[in-house]
């Protein structure tokens, strides 16, 4: 295992993920926080940004420009969508990238283009970009200078499917996946329909028929399976702050039941630390897995014949986005897989 320090610039880090990010890497014992950029707070302190970092001892927020990145080893890019692949040529090649925005998540650029409704001004980079999900995709991960963060639904989803696909059981026909996520995943943007009065007390879909990351999910299931394939996905907004709880529903192939999905997900994930599949029939819920970058998986047989239910949960800010982050971070310098991410979670 790797032990030398490395130095660190993170990229938009006044987000409730740039949050997030900070905290897991001031608890890892191989890294040094050298520069903190953010437009919007320049010159402030991120412990008057993010409040649970207030004693903590951190450099001030500074513009990109004001970057020595002659001195970075590593660049996390907290940056919202449609901006790192703008500047990622004036980043020398010498350091690592990880972005936890969709700019390199698309293999196919005109996707991209379409759904997040811009022009790729790197394209030539996404040949050499690994997906960045990691007990799935690891040894890419390993190898490249550039790793896209799958976005928070896809990180469920796909945890949950992947392996179920890969040893046939599970039909790659009328996939339906109902995923509710908490306000964090929005931003921190000051949104009217986010404000508190606004969404308490209710919970409603939004983007229906058109997220952004159903075309994500497509993309990696295609690649996994050598198909062209359409899921049904809608996503709903809870009045929750963190967490995020996809139920997908699923065809069998070969009268396949859950014993046997639940058999290939243990098997498949036995050697990984933040995939727990359960044995005991209990639904998965956001308070078990809140604050950690942990994914709990739940498998039950319908009571229509041929098909299986998955309940996933996932922490949207953690497991998908900053602690997905850290440990493709460890990965990619080869420190112990866990470092930085050993917290248990929030309960209550």
């Amino acid at each position: 295992m790797n032990q030398n320090k490395i130095n660190i610039a993170v990229l938009g880090a006044s987000g409730y993920t740039g949050g997030d990010l900070i905290k897991i890497l001031l608890n890892h014992d191989y890294v040094n926080i050298s520069a903190l950029s953010a437009n919007s707070k320049l010159g402030m302190n991120p412990s008057n940004v993010h409040a649970s970092l207030f004693n903590a001892q951190l450099p001030d927020f500074i513009s990109l420009d004001e970057i020595d990145f002659t001195q970075i080893d590593l660049v996390i890019s907290g940056l919202p969508h449609n901006n790192l692949h703008n500047i990622i040529n004036n980043i020398p090649n010498k350091c690592k990238v990880i972005d936890m925005s969709a700019d390199f998540r698309f293999s196919d650029v005109n996707i991209y283009n379409q759904y997040y409704e811009t022009s790729h001004n790197s394209s030539e980079l996404l040949s050499e970009t690994a997906y960045g999900l990691s007990e799935i995709f690891r040894d890419s991960i390993k190898e490249s200078r550039i790793v896209a963060c799958p976005g928070c639904y896809p990180t469920a989803v796909l945890l949950s499917i992947l392996p179920l696909i890969k040893e046939n059981i599970i039909s790659l026909e009328d996939i339906i996946v109902d995923a509710k996520s908490g306000v964090s995943g929005a931003g921190r943007g000051n949104k009217e329909e986010l404000m508190f009065s606004e969404i308490s007390e209710s919970m409603k879909p939004y983007n229906i028929a058109k997220h952004r990351h159903t075309p994500e999910i497509e993309q990696i299931i295609g690649d996994i399976s050598g198909k062209e394939i359409k899921i049904n996905f809608t996503p709903h907004l809870i009045p929750i702050n963190r967490g995020e709880l996809v139920t997908i529903y699923l065809k069998t192939i070969n009268g396949s039941k859950a014993k046997e999905a639940i058999s290939c997900l243990n098997s498949y994930y036995k050697e990984d630390s933040y995939v727990h599949i359960s044995n005991q029939g209990i639904p998965s819920e956001t308070s078990k897995v809140r604050g950690s970058n942990n994914c709990l998986i739940s498998i039950f047989d319908d009571r229509i014949d041929g098909r299986i239910i998955i309940s996933t949960s996932i922490d949207n800010l953690i497991k998908g986005s900053a602690g997905q982050a850290i440990q493709n971070m460890n990965i990619m310098f080869d420190f112990d897989e866990s470092e930085g991410l050993t917290s248990f979670g929030m309960y209550p």
